[in-house]
């Protein structure tokens, strides 16, 4: 079974405020969604992939694997891409924001200040597949988060034609021209480069049977982390082969399987 059938917005409370959603356990509010849990010590972010859900046309919130939160032991929150809406007809936009307004930096504020009301001092695990694993490995690089999982991300947002990677990039550079400095937030292999320092934990699943990201996306960070070595976090790759799912994700189930007890320990 594929997570992407876990996404109907219809069943989830409706929140008018950060603080109402906070205190209310479990719910919706604005671009996020969340459900607490019993252990503080972590917090998970969940980051959606490209929305393909009805609600989106009508300018629903989708938020991937929110069910998940049910079974998990950490306040949970899901978070739907500001930019991927039916505004900008977008139906993914890699959390880039536009430049210099809403990018993930601006959203790991949002996070950070809900966290620090629900778990102050937890730690910070994210899990994403496609463009949610995109989001994620940068939100580990920058720092924001001290553990991911990733899926069949991509890497790099130029490489991604068949999801209108280039309506995405002009959308994000406002229809102007990318230049150097924006490297680090389409890439991140980039990003990577820019780090400055090491630490985190990546764990890294990819699919053989989805070719085209383990060529495009896969080889090419990993040749990218040993060039930068000093600067790359703790990275566990892990190989697996599903002609089924190609470029899709398990279920909950399924992930715990693919990662193991790395995993399975965010399980109440």
């Amino acid at each position: 079974m594929m997570a992407k059938d876990l996404t109907n917005p219809k069943r989830i409370p409706t929140r008018d405020s950060t603080d109402a959603l906070l205190e209310s356990g479990v719910g919706q509010f604005d671009n996020w969604f969340f459900r607490d849990g019993p252990d503080k010590s972590a917090v998970i972010v969940m980051f959606n992939g490209r929305n393909v859900h009805r609600t989106f046309e009508t300018g629903g919130k989708i938020f991937n694997r929110w069910t998940w939160a049910e079974r998990l032991r950490h306040p949970t929150f899901v978070l739907n891409d500001p930019e991927a809406n039916n505004v900008s007809n977008l139906r993914l936009a890699w959390y880039l924001g536009i430049r210099g307004n809403w990018g993930l930096a601006d959203l790991w504020r949002q996070a950070d200040a809900m966290i620090d009301q629900v778990a102050p001092g937890a730690k910070r695990i994210v899990l994403g597949s496609s463009g949610g694993g995109f989001a994620a490995i940068q939100s580990l690089l920058k720092g924001h988060a001290s553990l991911a999982f990733v899926i069949n991300p991509q890497t790099d947002v130029r490489l991604s034609p068949e999801y209108d990677c280039e309506k995405a990039l002009a959308h994000y550079a406002s229809g102007g021209e990318l230049g150097e400095a924006d490297l680090p937030v389409i890439s991140v292999s980039e990003a990577l480069k820019q780090r400055g320092t090491n630490g985190g934990q990546l764990i890294y699943a990819q699919n053989l049977s989805d070719g085209r990201h383990y060529r495009r996306h896969f080889l090419p960070f990993l040749k990218s982390v040993g060039e930068q070595r000093p600067y790359a976090p703790d990275i566990t790759t892990i190989l697996y082969d599903n002609p089924d799912q190609k470029h899709g994700s398990p279920d909950l189930d399924g992930t715990v399987a693919l990662f193991g007890t790395p995993f399975a320990n965010l399980l109440a």
